[in-house]
């Protein structure tokens, strides 16, 4: 059976967007510092899946190269945290809460501040 993260990164490998949105609930509260980089936002903060799924639809052919290798998953009891490398070397650590159906409803991404080189 596959698990979420699996799912998740899955989704984001395959670049496809619907894949990627059915993982989200429909009020869905989204963080990212690329959501005030897209200037989606100011706060980086993006609010119900029809949000997300602009900055989805933005984000994917602006981001060819996009790639998640997975480095670590943090199970804790209402929330996991994801922890991968991105195309660009940084090393991200993504939170993910879920609601009853098991869809994402708050996410909040984080990267470190310099890239680091890909093993």
């Amino acid at each position: 059976m596959e698990t979420k993260a699996e799912r998740w990164f899955a989704a984001w490998n395959g670049r496809e967007a619907d894949a990627i949105l059915a993982l989200y609930a429909d009020e869905v509260e989204f963080h990212s510092p690329f959501v005030a980089r897209l200037g989606m936002s100011e706060d980086g903060k993006l609010h119900g899946k029809s949000a997300l799924e602009i900055y989805v639809r933005t984000a994917l052919p602006r981001v060819r190269n996009l790639k998640f290798d997975p480095i670590g998953v943090c199970e804790g009891l209402e929330d996991h945290i994801l922890v991968y490398r991105n195309q660009s070397g940084h090393v991200v650590a993504e939170r993910h809460e879920y609601d009853a159906e098991d869809l994402i409803s708050f996410a909040s991404a984080t990267y470190s501040t310099s890239p680091r080189k890909r093993t």
